[in-house]
């Protein structure tokens, strides 16, 4: 699998063009202290459900659920069919 499969919608363009230098999950985990630096807003295309908290730089997929509780601090980027849950 090559970085760029990991997100099913299209993110900041300065993140896509940043994860597009990558043709391995290995450079990229590698390299993810410069990923965190880059982002710079949230975008939640995921499903969050309400008196759920999520502070700062954040990405949420479009197949991913944040419910009820939750708390998420960014920099943070949550891929492609996860669940966020309290506790």
């Amino acid at each position: 699998m090559k970085p760029k499969e990991l997100y099913a919608t299209a993110m900041e363009d300065e993140f896509n063009n940043w994860l597009a230098k990558f043709d391995s999950l290995e450079a990229l985990f590698a390299s993810r202290h410069q990923l965190h630096a880059r982002l710079t807003k949230q975008q939640l295309d995921g499903s969050i459900e309400d008196h759920s908290l999520i502070i700062g730089p954040v990405h949420v997929s479009s197949t991913s659920r944040v419910l009820a509780g939750a708390i998420i601090r960014g920099p943070a980027i949550i891929g492609p069919d996860v669940t966020i849950d309290h506790g």
